[in-house]
């Protein structure tokens, strides 16, 4: 199989490590050539097997031109609530907003997209990798390729911004430079120069939520999910938190936002998603 790659394949394993300017148009509109252009670090790891593990990731790669998909997936908690029949894609390099009451569902679709929780029925997709076919093992290479901002944070109240950012950039071995030297440039780009070496204790709310916001986007993901990243803030660090969500979608990640106060991301002019009673309707 190997010999007989087509020539599309070999121009894309060309493009990739010489970093040629190889247009997405010039592959016959191929969507991986955007994960070439966008994660060449992606396709140096997935090349340690040969050929034939890039040949490999390269097919499962290039027949989907969605980050992320839910197709028909239902989800019922044991105390009530959950999700029905919810159908949802995300494309490279979109801005999604999940709208709706507490409770309609937007936090439970980002836990089954991040595995956290398991469908009760339907299928998940994160590129072209089956939700269904993950086994245990698998789990942190799945959720390697997402960043997660938790409505809680889950900052590590004993460990300085700095060394929880760190602590993220070292599940990824695949990216150019050292894990501290990426983590403060994560840190960095969310405008946190200053507070490397404050504990979460000491950061104000913002502060903290930039922080988690570093530690979410210091891999590089695909996908970006941000849980109610404005609520409880105050107009003025609300502003700036929905300009770095801005930032980390105009580098090219797909986000992926639950919120009940979409008004305060009408700048970003994202597709709306609205959540009512567990079912989703585009608006």
């Amino acid at each position: 199989m190997v010999g007989s790659a087509d020539t599309g394949s070999a121009a894309i394993y060309r493009a990739c490590f010489a970093r040629n300017n190889v247009s997405k148009q010039s592959l016959s509109g191929r969507t991986d050539i955007l994960v070439c252009h966008r994660f060449p670090h992606r396709l140096r790891g997935g090349l340690r097997g040969g050929v034939t593990h890039f040949l490999l990731f390269y097919f499962q790669l290039s027949t989907s031109n969605t980050v992320v998909s839910l197709q028909n997936v239902t989800y019922q908690h044991q105390g009530g609530g959950g999700i029905q029949n919810v159908t949802l894609e995300v494309k490279p390099g979109e801005l999604i907003l999940l709208v709706g009451r507490t409770g309609a569902g937007k936090t439970t679709i980002l836990r089954l997209i991040s595995l956290e929780l398991k469908p009760d029925s339907g299928e998940i997709l994160l590129e072209r990798f089956r939700a269904g076919a993950i086994k245990p093992k698998m789990l942190p290479q799945w959720r390697r390729r997402l960043g997660i901002v938790y409505q809680d944070l889950r900052l590590l109240g004993d460990r300085t911004a700095l060394d929880n950012v760190i602590l993220a950039a070292h599940c990824e071995r695949n990216l150019p430079g050292k894990p501290r030297d990426r983590a403060i440039k994560a840190l960095s780009n969310v405008g946190l120069t200053a507070k490397l070496h404050s504990f979460p204790h000491e950061l104000s709310a913002g502060e903290q939520q930039r922080a988690a916001l570093a530690r979410a986007i210091v891999n590089e993901p695909y996908v970006l999910l941000a849980d109610e990243p404005v609520s409880h803030l105050d107009p003025a660090t609300s502003e700036d938190i929905v300009a770095q969500l801005r930032r980390v979608n105009q580098a090219g990640t797909a986000v992926l936002v639950a919120t009940h106060q979409p008004e305060r991301f009408e700048s970003l002019r994202p597709r709306v998603i609205r959540l009512e009673a567990g079912r989703a309707n585009a608006l």
